[in-house]
């Protein structure tokens, strides 16, 4: 699929793994080592970017990589507060009388050694895509998976990514999402792939 993407030290990757595990949130085994892998090959001054990052999970498998090899920063953009139509659903994870979880996401980046890399960027992600002032080596989009949701992020983060770059599409086969239908509007001139449920799309490699 991309060069040297599965080129990875299986040591730094079991250890990552298993702090991910430990983590709520929805990333699949395949997803995990995709994240890690391509955070590898993400060399400063270009950055790496996720786009919703609730505990932290994703966070911790791109720092861990990131970390192994070139350690670029990781940005992680998100409300970090639990609101909407899908609050209740959400609120089940986080405690009845919780709302906010960016201490939550904090503890867990910080139990891996994440926070010399990782910065949380609080508030809507496309309002806030101006606090990325380098070029995004590799973009996790899993936010509003709404269609008017992934195409406002990709139309505000995709101007900020690196000419050698690679984007993860986070629940693209899921039906019950809008992701699909944004996804497939905007990835002409890119090569296009499949992890589990999630859509890559990469140029340069």
């Amino acid at each position: 699929m991309i060069e040297g993407i599965l080129e990875f030290p299986i040591l730094p990757y079991y250890f990552a793994v298993r702090q991910a595990r430990k983590i709520d949130g929805w990333i699949q085994n395949a997803e995990a080592r995709f994240l890690f892998s391509a955070a590898r090959l993400v060399a400063p001054p270009n950055v790496i970017v996720e786009i919703g990052a609730w505990h932290g999970k994703s966070t911790v498998l791109l720092c861990r990589g990131s970390r192994s090899s070139h350690k670029a920063a990781v940005l992680s953009f998100d409300l970090f507060e639990i609101g909407g139509a899908d609050g209740e659903q959400y609120r089940r994870h986080t405690g009845k009388e919780r709302h906010t979880y960016l201490d939550i996401w904090r503890r867990n980046v910080a139990k891996a050694g994440g926070l010399e890399l990782a910065r949380a960027v609080v508030g809507c992600s496309w309002e806030n895509a101006r606090e990325v002032s380098a070029p995004i080596g590799l973009l996790f989009v899993d936010g509003d998976h709404t269609t008017a949701g992934v195409t406002r992020d990709w139309e505000a983060f995709s101007p900020r990514l690196a000419d050698k770059a690679i984007v993860m599409f986070h629940d693209y086969y899921d039906e019950r999402t809008g992701v699909r239908q944004a996804v497939d509007r905007i990835c002409a001139g890119w090569q296009v792939g499949r992890v589990y449920s999630s859509a890559i799309l990469w140029r340069g490699f």
